[in-house]
């Protein structure tokens, strides 16, 4: 984890800081921002072959059997499961909140110079809200395709296109829309998981009025928007995995109930009570 950590954090520091130091007051953090579309990239592939991983790999090593056996519903199995990407996603973020705040620190302190001229406020808030739901989006996403295949080469595959499908048919259609009418139709790059990310780093919402306060209100309303969309679909995939656990895992309800029937909480001695009490 260490090294993961590491591996994503020194370039962050290394490219911020060389920026700052060749261009001095008048650097600009493209070069940070191409850093950090690079890393997403990197971050996705790490999370979905991790995530796809969980149930197809125990699947492949034969060592699902076992779990199955355990006292445990499957929804439980699924639940401890992710949990083991905790650590990983706290490492991850904090990687990427390093170079939000770096960003925010040096184009505020020197917001005359910036390439972004943006809103802070707008920016921390839509790159911190793409960490609370695409990383989540990627986990859940992934994990259901692996909970419904039965080899793991194949659920990482599967996981990996079902991604960069989503990713790039949107924006396919995006360009294909502009080369034939000649105007951007901007909601339509927005069905792309990854195009809040690089409007928001790039500063390049869409000019929907010349009023500042308008503009700055659409702004807002675009990212809540945008991320409650996706939002929604991180609980589809988390539902579907875990309403149908028992299934994915090849678990019949009857064999759940047969081994591990429901145990009544009533003592012998409160049901002499209750037989006393109703004989009188």
């Amino acid at each position: 984890m260490l090294r993961v950590f590491l591996a994503l954090e020194i370039p962050v520091i290394v490219v911020g800081t060389t920026t700052i130091i060749i261009q001095g007051a008048n650097a600009q953090m493209e070069y940070l921002s191409m850093l950090l579309f690079t890393i997403w990239i990197f971050v996705t592939m790490i999370l979905s072959v991790q995530s796809s991983s969980l149930v197809s790999g125990e699947r492949s090593r034969q060592t699902l059997d076992v779990l199955l056996v355990t006292p445990l519903s499957g929804r439980e199995i699924i639940l401890e499961k992710v949990q083991g990407l905790r650590r990983l996603i706290w490492v991850i973020s904090a990687c990427f909140v390093t170079a939000y705040l770096f960003e925010v620190w040096w184009n505020g302190s020197v917001g005359h110079n910036s390439w972004f001229g943006y809103s802070r406020t707008r920016y921390l808030v839509g790159s911190v809200l793409s960490l609370l739901v695409y990383l989540p989006l990627v986990i859940w996403l992934s994990m259901w395709i692996g909970l419904k295949t039965k080899s793991q080469t194949r659920a990482i595959l599967l996981s990996l296109a079902t991604i960069a499908a989503w990713c790039l048919i949107p924006f396919g259609v995006f360009i294909l829309f502009a080369e034939l009418t000649g105007s951007e139709y901007t909601p339509i790059l927005f069905l792309a998981p990854f195009a809040m990310i690089v409007v928001n780093e790039l500063n390049d919402f869409p000019k929907y009025s010349n009023a500042m306060g308008t503009q700055a209100i659409l702004e807002w309303v675009v990212v809540f928007v945008n991320y409650a969309w996706y939002g929604g679909w991180v609980l589809v995939f988390r539902g579907l995995s875990l309403r149908y656990a028992d299934r994915y895992l090849g678990r019949r309800d009857e064999q759940w109930e047969t081994r591990f029937p429901p145990q009544s909480t009533t003592s012998p001695y409160s049901e002499n009570i209750l037989a006393a009490s109703s004989s009188q």
